[in-house]
């Protein structure tokens, strides 16, 4: 992180909080989040909430000597969240989590009971880590689910290896009410003819879906398909003859473009090693090129709001460069250095989340970069926010930069580096959907120094 940039011999510009003596490096384990003897299993899923907190699912049985079977909620510095308390918690595995605006919690895994209360692979639980019994899935699905995705209205989808859904033939994607019965309105027919390991929905209700199948309601579609909010085949978004193995993860960027992650090396014939990016009409997106890729398994992704990409794994390397089992990406593919995880987990890392300058890791890991972090870590992010060009403009100072796409910057100010910045800013700068902002200030003093906060 650049700290200061000078302009002439009266401008200083700051692009985010400048690095104290003890600030942390991007890629660094985040020493302020600390969860002690951590997950004694796999953690498979992360959820970063807005206030902090983490939700996390998996095989585990206890979290920092606490009891916690397949699913916890971690405070914002590491601590279990003793007020989410979900008794006995799952008799098997979580793959994934998503919370609802009113913080109820949907979990999609291997179980078949929740608390003592059956619940097939599907469940929802109440913000203090209750049973939800107002949602109720019946008999449920009739095998594994491992994705998990909420809709705008409430209605959640699933994906998995499941054959039905409450006694009704739905072949590995399937959509919920509520209020947990099956939405026999989305129907996709023969559904995915193998399982759907992850999932996305995009603004417009479509929703994105990627796997190890190679047909989707006899469509062909090998590894990732898009179906239309009524469940069936969206022909216009077309991967060609898509990826040569199984996607494990994908992300969904701002620009609807899709990042996915898994065991493949090629995407449509193009090489791709086990990480990639396609268009919003499914054809390989040639402008995100990560060289040599990944030299092993990608099992997680997940994208900033400022486009960098981040990966977790079995990998050691990145378009050949050391990154054990976690790295950074730029917008264009290529290796963010910047963001240095050092020696990496020593084990796999099979989901990653991201939230404002933070990086959160599951998997089955006991140190990171040597620091003991058991099976849940978090990392600090690359800012994301950053002054690119300052200039005079006349009496003006103009200040361009990168930030949260299609969100409002608060511009905050001093006259002297060693008093604090008023927290109280002096403008906003809005950014158009690719992130791009500028701000204008005509200042009167002899010397100024700015930064952009994150909205």
């Amino acid at each position: 992180m650049k700290a200061l940039l000078h302009f002439a011999s009266f401008l200083l510009v700051v692009p985010l909080c400048p690095l104290a003596a003890n600030a942390q490096a991007p890629g660094s384990v985040d020493l302020s989040f600390d969860p002690g003897s951590g997950a004694n299993s796999t953690v498979f899923a992360v959820l970063p909430q807005s206030d902090g907190k983490v939700v996390i699912g998996g095989a585990y049985s206890q979290v920092n000597g606490i009891g916690r079977n397949g699913i916890a909620r971690l405070n914002s510095n590491g601590n279990v969240d003793t007020s989410f308390d979900p008794g006995s918690g799952t008799n098997s595995w979580v793959f994934s989590i998503a919370t609802q605006t009113d913080g109820k919690v949907v979990i999609g895994g291997w179980f078949t009971q929740v608390d003592g209360v059956t619940r097939n692979f599907i469940a929802r639980l109440n913000p203090n880590g209750s049973v939800d019994t107002s949602f109720d899935p019946g008999s449920g699905a009739n095998e594994r689910v491992y994705a998990v995705a909420l809709q705008s209205d409430g209605k959640i989808v699933i994906g998995g290896r499941f054959t039905q859904v409450d006694g009704v033939p739905r072949r590995n994607i399937a959509r919920l009410n509520t209020n947990g019965s099956l939405d026999t309105s989305f129907d996709p027919g023969t559904g995915a003819n193998n399982e759907i390991r992850t999932l996305a929905i995009q603004n417009d209700g479509k929703i994105v879906v990627a796997g190890a199948f190679n047909q989707v309601n006899g469509v062909t579609r090998a590894n990732v398909a898009r179906l239309d909010a009524n469940g069936s085949v969206d022909l216009s978004f077309d991967p060609g003859s898509g990826t040569n193995s199984y996607v494990s993860s994908l992300a969904l960027q701002s620009d609807g473009k899709v990042v996915i992650g898994g065991n493949f090396i090629q995407i449509d014939g193009v090489t791709r090693s086990h990480i990639g990016r396609v268009n919003t009409n499914g054809s390989v997106d040639l402008s995100f090129d990560p060289g040599t890729g990944a030299n092993a398994i990608v099992y997680g992704v997940a994208v900033q709001a400022n486009g960098k990409v981040s990966l977790g794994g079995e990998f050691i390397q990145v378009n050949g460069v050391t990154r054990d089992r976690i790295a950074q990406l730029n917008t264009d593919g290529s290796v963010e250095l910047g963001f240095d995880p050092g020696s990496g987990a020593n084990a796999f890392v099979s989901t990653v989340a991201v939230s404002p300058g933070k990086v959160i890791l599951g998997g089955g890991f006991n140190q990171i970069n040597g620091v003991t972090r058991s099976c849940i870590a978090r990392l600090v992010g690359t800012p994301e926010v950053q002054i690119l060009s300052f200039a005079r403009n006349g009496t003006a100072i103009v200040l361009q930069g990168v930030g949260v796409p299609s969100a409002v910057h608060k511009i905050q100010a001093t006259d002297d580096l060693s008093q604090p910045f008023d927290p109280n800013p002096i403008g906003t700068a809005s950014a158009d959907g690719n992130g791009n902002f500028q701000f204008t200030d005509n200042p009167n003093r002899a010397r100024r120094f700015y930064r952009v906060v994150n909205p």
